[in-house]
């Protein structure tokens, strides 16, 4: 067969399920990390990263600007 699947011999499948299955998962997953401050956490993290990679090529002022949800 073609597909990544294989369906039983009476069903025919749906193939969205997995797309759908795989939107709702990803929003879950998002919102998850929002409630728990994961992505605050990762922001910081990459900014100080970032400080600390433009300091070192001789800037001396920068401004993050996050955008809005």
């Amino acid at each position: 067969m073609s597909n990544d699947r294989q369906t039983g011999l009476l069903t025919k499948g749906d193939p969205s399920l997995e797309t759908q299955a795989r939107a709702v998962a990803e929003e879950e997953i998002r919102k998850g990390a929002l409630e728990d401050g994961i992505l605050e956490q990762a922001s910081a993290n990459a900014q100080t990263y970032l400080r600390w990679f433009f300091e070192a090529l001789g800037y001396k002022q920068m401004k993050f600007v996050s955008p809005n949800p």
